[in-house]
């Protein structure tokens, strides 16, 4: 009789012996084509990884902060711990940003520090013993990796002694330790990273105009690369039915009649890589100073219209199911009006987005398809 050689192979150290979805459980926000990036489960499956790559002020911390929310929301026992290596924690997480964003205080935990001992160490120790005894995490941020310290440089006297590709490595090995802890527990990780500009222009040529200022070990460290802009242009600075983003009741001092002030901005995400899905898909959203995301209802407009659930039979009109919409603007406010709307438009759009994908691999596996491209 043949050896079971499927059971002795199940018995070998870290073997996986089942397969689950992980897109099961997600992490998502408020903003559905910030979501839309990630593919198939539409947010960061727990337990995995996204690196936020942008300029300063881009909007990095604010994708971070909605993704805390989103834990807040949708898992009700769910923490969250972040980690600031700029310490801005308290000008940043008062009581109005944690109102803005929608963090519960009792299940966030903001934490000031840039030693790489109390950011690894204590993830891989005290934290990891907390998950033992059934601590509910599920986020970890660390906002930004630019602050860590590396390891050699703290132990250094003086500033002038340099420690080339000290950071670098203390990064990888950092989170290199963490990694079991964090597939083992369940909980993801959110990295932030700055980017600056490509002095090299044959790497501009290649690579495109900006860098990592953290290492590219960091970005293989995670499972979704995710970049992060403040949209630059004219049409952005208003909504699709052409308001501006101006409080015209307040203006500078400056000018013949002076400005009016900036309530918001759209900020514009792009997947430029993932090991589980698409690569390549964008995501804009609006976020207001006082409120929030706001104007989800443009998402869903350019999601459904631009992704072939709603539909334009000519020019003039738009329809959804049974319903139709004369011009662009009555589209649009309907789905401003209506919640429910907006949530079925979403729900289709998330279905097709599960199903298509689901029925390709499908087909492949009866033999009836070749194995599908991952990219759009």
């Amino acid at each position: 009789m043949a050896k079971d050689w499927k059971s002795k192979m199940e018995g070998l150290d870290g073997a996986v012996t089942g397969h689950k979805n992980i897109w099961a459980t997600t992490i998502q926000t408020v903003a559905p084509s910030l979501d839309f990036c990630y593919g198939r489960g539409w947010g960061l499956p727990l337990g995995y990884t996204l690196l936020l790559a942008g300029l300063p002020k881009a909007g990095k911390s604010v994708v971070s902060k909605l993704m805390a929310a989103g834990v807040h929301r949708d898992y009700p026992d769910g923490c969250v711990i972040a980690f600031n290596t700029e310490f801005r924690e308290e000008g940043q997480m008062d009581e109005r940003a944690q109102k803005l964003y929608g963090i519960d205080e009792k299940r966030y935990q903001g934490i000031e520090a840039n030693s790489p001992e109390i950011v690894f160490d204590q993830i891989e120790k005290k934290i990891n013993a907390m998950c033992v005894d059934g601590f509910p995490l599920k986020l970890v941020i660390l906002d930004s990796l630019n602050g860590v310290q590396g390891r050699r440089d703290m132990n250094a006297d003086t500033i002038m002694t340099q420690q080339m590709g000290d950071r670098a490595a203390t990064l990888k090995a950092g989170l290199l330790r963490i990694l079991p802890i964090q597939r083992r527990h369940g909980f993801s990780v959110v990295l932030t990273s700055h980017v600056t500009p490509e002095m090299d222009q044959l790497e501009a040529k290649r690579n495109g105009k900006w860098k990592m200022g953290a290492s590219v070990g960091c970005q293989h460290a995670a499972e979704f690369f995710m970049f992060v802009e403040s949209s630059q242009n004219l049409a952005d600075k208003a909504d699709l039915l052409g308001k501006e983003f101006i409080d015209e009741s307040v203006k500078d001092l400056f000018g013949k009649e002076g400005k009016g002030e900036v309530t918001g901005m759209k900020i514009k995400t792009t997947m430029k890589e993932s090991s589980f899905g698409v690569k390549g898909r964008t995501g804009q959203f609006t976020f207001d100073y006082a409120t929030g995301v706001i104007n989800q209802h443009e998402e869903t407009f350019l999601l459904g219209s631009r992704r072939g659930v709603i539909l334009r039979p000519n020019q003039t009109t738009y329809v959804f199911k049974d319903q139709s919409y004369r011009g662009k603007e009555a589209m649009i406010l309907a789905l401003k009006n209506s919640s429910e709307l907006q949530e079925e438009v979403l729900k289709e759009l998330r279905e097709r987005d599960l199903q298509g994908r689901l029925v390709a691999y499908d087909q492949v596996a009866a033999g009836e398809a070749a194995e599908p491209e991952l990219e759009e």
